[in-house]
């Protein structure tokens, strides 16, 4: 499966014909490219339709016998399935029999041409078409993606550090303390303000058992250093403060659960058997037995979406795990380098 640009088909404006030389504007013959004349039968019935989506309308992933090609005239979109990329304006999706696809409407529109080379269209016959819907969990495909986030992000310099002796170090170890409970005091006030701000009531009755097996867990943590205050942490925290008063329910449990408890029982976990804790121990003991069960409570109220709620999603918890990668690599430098600590 494969996407060609228009500017990959040779451009022909001139032709030659009886020695006299016509101007053709803008031609591009798909046999000009190599791969698309390869995949264009020599001798095929054809079979082709206009088909258009709106913005957020979405063909839903599917598969059938047949080559197809998607010619796209105007507006923009996404094709998603075995292939998923932004389409334009000039983009020819050349989809082999028997590939996973779909697609979804742009902010333009997604305005094409449908084109089928071996027998009847695809929908020629609306009450026998010829193509099978995947029945795919549309949940299934996000928790995927999390789950490859996940093991991405225990490999960041910030988990490492965990266990390659750098808390050793008595001043490293409370820059780490300080760290952990000023995130630990913004995490409290994320899940603070995502309850006050809910009124659906079963996203309220989630929200609310979660706030109460979490409430107070900031003073669990003994940090003796200074008080350190960053503007690049700082920002981070705050980028997931304003998604608890902009963003709408799922959304919010998506950024919490998914991305910020899933993390935070990676790290526990770790910290709890490698850490010699000793102050904090009653801490890492509690976030270890508790933090899995928090990041899969609301898998529920993930269910049954539309596709499109469930591409938001995925881009919701991917700006979730690269803000919270930002803010732990900032405080991975804060506490291995000699920084000055503004008070």
């Amino acid at each position: 499966m494969k996407i060609v640009k228009m500017n990959e088909i040779e451009n022909v404006s001139k032709v030659t014909v009886d020695n006299q030389v016509y101007f053709l504007g803008e031609h591009r013959d798909f046999r000009r490219n190599e791969y698309l004349a390869k995949f264009i039968p020599e001798n095929a019935r054809l079979s082709m339709s206009w088909t258009m989506l709106k913005e957020n309308e979405v063909l839903e992933i599917h598969e059938h016998p047949t080559p197809s090609m998607i010619i796209v005239y105007s507006g923009n979109g996404k094709v998603i399935g075995d292939l998923e990329a932004s389409l334009t304006q000039g983009d020819i999706v050349a989809v082999p029999s028997g590939y996973k696809h779909g697609f979804v409407g742009g902010e333009q529109s997604l305005c094409a041409i449908s084109v089928q080379f071996e027998g009847n269209g695809l929908y020629e016959d609306k009450n026998n078409a010829r193509v099978n819907f995947s029945n795919s969990s549309g949940l299934d495909k996000l928790l995927e993606y999390n789950s490859l986030r996940l093991n991405k992000h225990v490999d960041i310099p910030f988990f490492k550090m965990l266990t390659d002796g750098t808390l050793e170090e008595p001043a490293k170890k409370r820059k780490f303390e300080s760290l952990l409970k000023s995130w630990s005091r913004k995490f409290q006030s994320i899940i603070h303000l995502r309850q006050g701000g809910t009124q659906n009531v079963e996203f309220y009755d989630v929200f609310k058992q979660h706030l109460l097996e979490e409430i107070g867990h900031d003073d669990l943590i003994k940090a003796t250093g200074d008080n350190i205050w960053d503007p690049v942490i700082e920002s981070c925290s705050d980028w997931f403060l304003s998604n608890m008063l902009f963003q709408d329910n799922i959304h919010k449990a998506a950024i919490v659960h998914l991305v910020l408890e899933n993390s935070a029982h990676e790290f526990h976990e770790l910290a709890h058997s490698l850490l010699d804790s000793g102050k904090n121990d009653e801490y890492y003991e509690t976030h270890a037995v508790h933090d899995e069960d928090h990041s899969n409570m609301v898998n529920h109220l993930l269910l049954d979406q539309p596709h499109s709620t469930y591409l938001e999603l995925q881009e919701s918890i991917k700006h979730a795990w690269d803000i919270l990668e930002a803010m732990l690599d900032r405080m991975h430098k804060i506490i291995t380098d000699s920084w000055a600590i503004a008070k």
